[in-house]
């Protein structure tokens, strides 16, 4: 219901992407919530998933790029996890994402996700 909502609502990016996952409690159960914001913070998509594997991942890409594809980001920023390089690569295959999109793995660059953890 949430995301019905929030859809409505939903821009074209600047480009740049920031992808994290977090670890959240929702009614007594354990679930990762995958999000994506643009360079300037502001929100792209979201996805709640009970586990944190390649599928969840490549699931991230397909969710946010299925309905509008030139939305497909040039720059995508993430964590050390070891399963966005596999999901990149099939969404570029899928014909998702732009043929050679820049993947950073750096702390910095997801500063501005990585702050919203706390409380």
């Amino acid at each position: 219901m949430i995301e019905k909502r929030l859809r409505q609502f939903r821009r074209p990016h600047c480009g740049s992407v920031r992808i994290d996952e977090t670890y959240i409690r929702i009614r007594g159960k354990w679930r990762y919530l995958y999000r994506a914001i643009d360079k300037h913070g502001n929100p792209v998509d979201f996805l709640l998933t009970a586990r944190r594997d390649l599928d969840a991942a490549k699931r991230v890409f397909r969710k946010m790029l299925k309905n509008e594809p030139l939305l497909s980001p040039e720059k995508i920023g993430t964590d050390g996890a070891n399963t966005f390089p596999s999901a990149i690569k099939t969404s570029v295959d899928d014909g998702l994402l732009h043929p050679d999109p820049v993947h950073c793995v750096t702390k910095h660059l997801q500063q501005g996700i990585e702050s919203d953890h706390f409380g």
